[in-house]
């Protein structure tokens, strides 16, 4: 998978991925590295989950060049808030936040969301299973409305539970579950992602009211 970084002036030290592949291509994404994510690698040691089989962190390891891009995003994003002056503008109608990495803390997700509002013309998709740090940051805080929230399911085969987990209103939710196929195959379930580019597809980004449900097969 080759990368192209489009570093914009505004912010000189954000790496934006223009140059992804595979369900990827044509779509731009900001993201940190899970390699330097505390969460990530806790995740990563519970049997049964999608991050045991992370195949991310083998991506990484092997190309060490994106990797650095991705870190130093981690760092900037979640160590400070960037100047207002300083936040990229977005050429594009939609991002995707974070591929290779989660958020870190609360600093990273405020960066996230003045990003989001700077560009109110892009719809934006956030990925995570740092479930606490969104929830918590939600529940004081106004969601913007070009903004979907892809909780991803820390277990395989098993989707998060809306209903024992969650009693925010978040608007665009999405639950994102990684199924084996031999799973998949015996419990009749409807693998819908991964057949064609998120760019044409655009599940993850639609405006909707009660949560969708989108499944994958695990690499």
């Amino acid at each position: 998978m080759k990368e192209k970084f489009a570093i914009y002036p505004q912010c000189k030290l954000l790496s934006i991925s223009q140059g992804l592949t595979g369900k990827m291509s044509g779509m731009p994404a900001i993201t940190s590295s899970m390699l330097c994510n505390e969460h990530c690698q806790k995740l990563s040691a519970i049997t049964g989950s999608v991050c045991e089989k992370c195949y991310t962190k083998k991506y990484l390891l092997s190309r060490p060049n994106t990797e650095h891009c991705y870190r130093e995003n981690s760092n900037l994003l979640s160590s400070s808030i960037i100047p207002k002056n300083q936040i990229p503008f977005i050429n594009a109608a939609f991002c995707r936040l974070e591929t290779f990495g989660d958020i870190i803390n609360v600093t990273h997700l405020q960066n996230y969301i003045n990003i989001i509002k700077k560009n109110p013309h892009c719809v934006f998709s956030l990925f995570t299973k740092n479930y606490a740090t969104v929830f918590n940051y939600f529940q004081t805080h106004k969601q913007p409305s070009n903004l979907s929230i892809v909780i991803s399911s820390l277990m395989l085969n098993n989707p998060f539970n809306i209903a024992e987990n969650l009693s925010l209103p978040l608007k665009n939710l999405k639950i994102f579950t990684v199924y084996t196929k031999q799973y998949a195959e015996k419990n009749g379930v409807v693998i819908n992602c991964g057949k064609s580019r998120c760019i044409d597809c655009k599940r993850c980004y639609t405006k909707n009211k009660n949560p969708i449900y989108i499944s994958e097969l695990l690499k």
